[in-house]
């Protein structure tokens, strides 16, 4: 959410729903994977075809995982850990090493390219996504809580064909807060942020938090008292709850579903 914005006075019950982004209101983690697989094919055939250098998949797809986890290590809770752009030029670094070679700066834009190309090709909403939010938005303060950056959020929302004020009341970033979740420091600037923007106090059995990861919604829910409700959808259906504090207090499969259950929790 950017400074100066405030979210719309509407007669709303005390209900605040928080709701995340990639794989609740819409399919982006599988796309997600499947560009980064394309991506690496392309870097593979361009490597060879250019430098004469060869670099199969399967060798790709290991050096992304190994970039990946430097990213998360190195940034830990910091924004960047989720910077695809960032990911991307940190593996191209690693190449360079690994071959001992330099890269033209212009093969970094057309990687980037390639990847949001397919990515946006492939990301959609889920069917039921933008009528549930417009019926949500009459009863209840909507609120899209991402891990993304603020560019990155927002081109998913464009994506899934989303609008302010019509299928959510505000946007808020890991950006925002310079952190992400489930960390404590991101609902600690949260609960204050919203109440500034709400002009009145929100206590944590006002918020209802809709995600579809065990552990960065679910648990993360459960640390401050909050109901929890999971969609088991995109990448993360298949995952079950590893622990007692992952397991939500509704699982649905349709967003619709939220309709009959917010009058319950």
């Amino acid at each position: 959410m950017k400074e100066g914005t405030e979210i719309s006075g509407k007669n709303h019950s005390g209900k605040v729903l928080l709701l995340d982004l990639d794989g609740t209101l819409g399919l982006s983690l599988i796309p997600e994977e499947d560009a980064i697989s394309e991506t690496l094919k392309f870097i593979s055939e361009e490597l060879a075809k250019r430098l004469g250098r060869t670099i199969d998949e399967e060798e790709m797809r290991t050096l992304y995982k190994e970039t990946k986890n430097e990213q998360y290590k190195i940034y830990h809770l910091n924004p960047k850990r989720h910077d695809k752009n960032l990911r991307w030029m940190m593996l191209l670094h690693k190449l360079e090493n690994k071959l001992g070679v330099r890269l033209p700066e212009s093969f970094y834009e057309e990687v980037k390219e390639r990847y949001w190309s397919v990515f946006e090709s492939k990301a959609e909403p889920y069917p039921d996504t933008k009528e549930t939010l417009e019926k949500l938005m009459e009863k209840f303060t909507v609120v899209i809580v991402t891990n993304n950056d603020y560019a990155e959020a927002q081109k998913k929302i464009k994506l899934f064909g989303l609008k302010e004020g019509e299928h959510y009341d505000a946007l808020v970033t890991s950006e925002d807060f310079n952190v992400c979740k489930p960390s404590p420091e991101f609902l600690k600037k949260l609960f204050p942020f919203l109440e500034q923007k709400l002009s009145r106090i929100v206590r944590p059995e006002h918020i209802v938090i809709v995600g579809d990861d065990p552990k960065n919604d679910i648990a993360w829910a459960r640390t401050i008292g909050a109901k929890a409700i999971r969609v088991k959808r995109d990448l993360l259906a298949k995952h079950d709850p590893s622990n007692e504090s992952e397991k939500a207090d509704h699982v649905i499969e349709n967003l619709s579903e939220l309709l009959k259950i917010l009058d319950k929790v």
